[in-house]
């Protein structure tokens, strides 16, 4: 009985002149050290597969970029020196992300802190709650300061930006009431009233005259009529004019006095009063005017 044996599978490789190809056949015994080399080098192969170094992220483009929404427009903040206080908002992003650092440009980083200031993981639509934290120097330099504040990954600037604008006023209080003012006005003690003048214009009438007292009328329905009761006992109920509608706390009166413009503004926990006086025609829609009564309040 003739046995065939299996012939084992050719080979291809390079005759001695490297000219020509021709088929060698690969013995058993070589088959077999073939197939022990491959179970020796597979673990080694899978090892260094899942050590090696990860690939560098790709660089974000404009259409792979998360998108950054903020909770408010814009921060507007006005403060003295040596004074401080705190915003807190919320950002979303429509895609997550890893590695985002907030951060307040140059021109209004010195006034300002973020806690936290850095995510290392940002969920897609789940908003992240950020405190923005102002201290101003005892010797800051006053005037007003704009900048922005930006999240950053990597070295990628996100293109939605937070606006930020930091005035920084002096203040003057009277009989425990404070109110902050642009630097250009220069208060003028007289009597019981304080008035301002623009230093830049200083022969022409204050702007504004400020005072503060303690009225006989006390709170009684709702603010805006303890505020008609205010004007009434202050001007006489013969020259209130007309009342205008309540706004950062006060009410303006056109009245028929020498002045015809007041604003009146109240605290009812000390019962303190304020009124301000229009000296320059106009000066009530100025924004000015707007922002110093909206730094009204009371200080210990």
């Amino acid at each position: 009985m003739v046995e065939h044996n299996e012939l084992p599978p050719p080979v291809w490789e390079l005759d001695e002149s490297c000219e020509r190809v021709r088929l060698k056949a690969m013995s058993l015994p070589s088959r077999k050290w073939v197939l022990i080399a491959s179970i020796i080098a597979l673990p080694v192969l899978v090892s260094l597969q899942l050590f090696a170094e990860p690939s560098s992220p790709q660089k974000l483009t404009s259409s792979s970029q998360p998108k950054i929404s903020w909770s408010v427009n814009q921060i507007g903040v006005i403060l003295s020196p040596g004074e401080s206080t705190s915003r807190i908002l919320t950002i979303t992003s429509t895609r997550g992300f890893v590695d985002a650092d907030i951060e307040a440009v140059p021109e209004i980083a010195g006034f300002l802190s973020i806690q936290p200031s850095a995510f290392a993981n940002v969920l897609a639509n789940q908003p992240q709650q950020v405190t923005v934290n102002f201290a101003i120097p005892s010797d800051a330099t006053l005037g007003t300061f704009e900048g922005t504040i930006h999240v950053r990954t990597g070295t990628q600037t996100l293109p939605q930006t937070l606006k930020l604008e930091l005035k920084i006023w002096p203040s003057i209080s009277r009989n425990g009431v404070e109110i902050k003012f642009p630097p250009l006005f220069t208060p003028v003690e007289a009597d019981t009233q304080v008035r301002f003048v623009n230093s830049s214009t200083p022969t022409l009438p204050p702007l504004f005259g400020f005072s503060v007292y303690s009225p006989a009328i006390r709170a009684s329905g709702t603010i805006e009529e303890t505020l008609q009761q205010i004007a009434v006992d202050r001007l006489g109920a013969a020259n209130i004019l007309s009342f205008g509608v309540v706004s950062n706390g006060g009410l303006l009166v056109r009245a028929n006095t020498f002045n015809h413009n007041h604003f009146f503004w109240f605290d009812p926990q000390s019962g303190r009063a304020v009124e301000v006086v229009e000296g320059q025609n106009g000066f009530f829609s100025s924004s000015e005017f707007e922002i110093l009564t909206q730094s009204l309040h009371t200080i210990p």
